[in-house]
């Protein structure tokens, strides 16, 4: 029940955060940008990381919040026009910007194109 309500609060409403910032990278690359989470799977993997599964959803939340904001420093700032470029490129040529979240072993950030 505590995950619905962070969901709730924390990801779907949309004077969120996290959906501002997804707004605005939609802004910056003109596509929409579709991040949907398999919540079941990632409280299964990783529930046992957390004592309270809350805190594992606020987390989820926030890592995504702090990807977007950082990506759109990167395209707002101009720090590296080429992926900025082919971001944008790939992401028009696909009409939306859509991410994946994965669980690993082994911690691994990183983001990629595909």
């Amino acid at each position: 029940m505590k995950v619905r309500v962070v969901i709730r609060d924390e990801w779907s409403n949309e004077d969120s955060a996290v959906q501002t910032s997804f707004r605005r990278l939609g802004e910056l690359l003109g596509v929409p940008v579709v991040i949907e989470p398999d919540w079941p799977f990632l409280v299964k993997e990783l529930s046992g990381a957390f004592d309270d599964v809350s805190e594992l959803a606020n987390s989820v939340v926030g890592c995504v919040t702090a990807w977007l904001r950082s990506l759109v420093d990167l395209l707002d700032g101009d720090y590296y026009p080429d992926f900025a470029s082919a971001l944008s490129k790939q992401a028009k040529s696909a009409e939306k910007l859509q991410v994946l979240l994965e669980v690993r072993s082994r911690v691994r950030l990183g983001t990629s194109l595909c």
